[in-house]
């Protein structure tokens, strides 16, 4: 092991035991897809050795210092998840319109992403139509469900995506 800084030896540690033990890890889907749409001054992390999925403040505090520390402590351990794009999310609604039949409907929403502020709109205009609004719920979490799938694939993580791992 070459230990030419202070990091490096729990760092090339962790390099060949990620490659010894971690074959594949679970990782909570709804908190990766929360991850994945958070726009805010939170960094979401996923620790590829446990699987967890954890945000850490800009400005950490109290219990984020010591996360912020580890994720700085052991940079192959932790990657950070970049949210999507508000393009990717406006695409989402605008293919979930066009899944639909009834013209109201399709009208209604298509009218709500074309106005200024289009996620609120489009949540609004949903409350209009209850079973729609189901429908949007369904088809958003499989849309972004693919979306954690292909985050995973591009950072090259073996994940299994469970609906919800319980926190013990």
């Amino acid at each position: 092991l070459d230990n030419s800084d202070d990091h490096s030896i729990p760092d090339q540690f962790f390099q060949i035991l990620e490659r010894a033990v971690m074959a594949n890890i679970k990782v909570e889907q709804e908190m990766l897809i929360y991850a994945l749409e958070s726009h805010g001054e939170m960094q979401w992390y996923l620790d590829k050795l446990t699987g967890d999925i954890f945000p850490v403040a800009e400005f950490s505090i109290d219990d984020d210092d010591e996360l912020a520390e580890q994720v700085e402590e052991y940079p192959n351990r932790f990657i950070a998840i970049e949210p999507i794009f508000s393009h990717e999310s406006f695409e989402i609604m605008e293919s979930y319109i066009a899944t639909l039949n009834n013209r109201e409907v399709i009208d209604t929403l298509s009218e709500a992403i074309s106005k200024r502020h289009p996620f609120r709109n489009f949540k609004d205009a949903l409350c209009q139509f209850e079973e729609m609004r189901e429908n949007w719920f369904k088809f958003h979490n499989e849309a972004m469900l693919q979306k954690a799938k292909e985050w995973l694939r591009g950072e090259e993580i073996d994940a299994t995506i469970e609906e919800y791992r319980r926190h013990d």
